[in-house]
């Protein structure tokens, strides 16, 4: 491994690419499946319907 991928500053990105990966996933197999999600947002446990979700999907495939 280069010096380069192992400095602290290409860690956090690297750390940070795969947790959005893995909350994607969770998010997709949470449609898949028909159930929601529980998530922590601003300290409140939130739970997120498939319906949320796919209207989520949605408005962001629009978006890109």
């Amino acid at each position: 491994m280069s010096t380069q991928t192992n400095s602290p500053k290409f860690l956090e990105q690297d750390i940070t690419a795969a947790l959005y990966r893995s909350a994607q996933l969770a998010r997709e197999e949470a449609i898949r499946y028909g159930t929601g999600i529980v998530v922590n947002i601003d300290g409140k446990i939130v739970e997120i319907s498939t319906e949320e979700l796919k209207k989520q999907a949605q408005q962001n495939k629009n978006e890109a």
